[in-house]
């Protein structure tokens, strides 16, 4: 009885996202949730990309829709088995995202459009070594959807000694930056301006870089990366007298450093973790802290504050909360407010100040194994502006 009331209840609020008048897939609630760290899923240690055998089986078989009932059980059992070849040595995997949104105002026309099209795969010769990398072939259909500094592609080497040494990991990709969203439209990763906002870092901005990462104790992580600046440096702003500058020095070295503090209590009912990170080129750098926790397979809170300071020029200083509401094995309902802070120099005036704040209501609903749907319906509220916007989206989501 308490399940089909909760069921009741969730399809009542997806009915309301979808009939009161943006997103790629974001889930570093998982973490929470279920009490894994992003590498215990994926082959990365900061997670993302190719899942690896045990993030491949965690949840290739939540369904919504019983696959017995509609004939296809064996198809997708078949494709439940495994995402390797060659005793596990070689591994693919495959993310299809289209969406259904208005871009510009709310009464320009509905589009769909596909956001990613990314086949993965990784090769580890040993147990200590893997090659692993993404390509993302949407990126060439939609050049307008791609924001400056954000790349098509990633790949990398990982090295791995031992448990109880550093991992190391050389070539191209993003450095660690707080919590690992996927997910452009997140204010507390944006900067503010009188017309629209930006992302600080772009999701899929990559440059070539080293990073090591390092568990000195089991609830202890630390990573420390160099990164050349050429791709960060096409993210432009501009100075007091209004021209146009890059970001960062492209001549000059990008390091991120990232420290986290992660447990479980209570017999593993609790999941919390704490961490700060720290980026800095020349006279950018940007600090942030979080926490995220969770009661294992029940619901999770994420909290991060995210500063940044270009000298002289430009600061931001944004804060987010989501929550994520495990309704059934297939069903997750989430929520989040931010709220955002640019300050932006100018020349002989006042310096310009704005603020907006954001609300988001969205679910992940696996109708079938390998396919998820999320709808999502957003608040943004500017300050300066006279009036809020809302609008939805619908997003498809096949993966692999």
């Amino acid at each position: 009885m308490l399940i089909r009331h909760k069921i009741l209840l969730g399809l009542s609020l997806l009915v309301l996202l979808l009939i009161t008048p943006e997103s790629i897939d974001a889930k570093p609630q998982y973490t929470y949730l279920f009490g894994k760290d992003c590498k215990s899923c994926h082959l990365r240690p900061s997670g993302g990309g190719i899942r690896d055998y045990f993030g491949f089986s965690s949840r290739n078989d939540v369904s919504l829709i019983d696959t017995e009932m509609i004939g296809l059980m064996e198809f997708f059992e078949a494709m439940q088995e495994s995402n390797s070849v060659m005793d596990d040595m070689l591994s693919y995997g495959l993310d299809l995202r289209y969406q259904s949104l208005r871009r510009g105002s709310v009464d320009s026309e509905r589009e769909i459009l596909l956001m990613q099209a990314s086949p993965a795969i990784s090769f580890a010769p040993t147990d200590d070594l893997v090659f692993e990398g993404v390509y993302n072939f949407a990126m060439n259909y939609a050049d307008e959807l791609k924001y400056p500094g954000q790349q098509s592609w990633i790949a990398s080497v990982i090295y791995s000694p031992s448990e109880d040494l550093p991992s190391i990991r050389l070539g191209h990709f993003q450095p660690s930056v707080g919590v690992k969203y996927d997910d452009h439209t997140m204010l507390v990763r944006q900067s503010l301006s009188a017309t629209h906002p930006s992302p600080l870092l772009p999701i899929d901005l990559a440059d070539y870089g080293a990073e090591l990462n390092y568990n000195p104790a089991e609830w202890v992580n630390l990573r420390a990366g160099v990164f050349r600046s050429k791709n960060m440096s096409e993210i432009g702003l501009s100075d007091a007298s209004s021209r146009p500058i890059p970001l960062v020095d492209k001549d000059k070295i990008t390091t991120a450093l990232r420290v986290s503090f992660w447990d479980r209590y209570f017999e593993r009912l609790l999941n919390m973790e704490l961490g700060v990170s720290y980026l800095f080129n020349d006279d950018f750098n940007m600090a942030g802290v979080f926490l995220g926790s969770g009661i294992t397979g029940e619901i999770s809170l994420i909290a991060e504050i995210m500063l940044s300071d270009k000298k002289d020029i430009r600061k931001t200083r944004n804060i987010s909360l989501m929550a994520t509401y495990v309704l059934t094995e297939a069903i997750l309902l989430e929520a989040r407010a931010e709220r955002g802070f640019t300050q932006q120099m100018n020349a002989g005036e006042d310096a310009s100040q704005y603020y907006a704040s954001q609300y988001v209501l969205a679910a992940q609903i696996y109708l079938l194994p390998f396919i998820e749907i999320r709808p999502e319906y957003r608040i943004y509220d500017r300050d300066i502006a006279s009036s809020y916007q809302s609008r939805w989206t619908v997003q498809l989501h096949l993966y692999y």
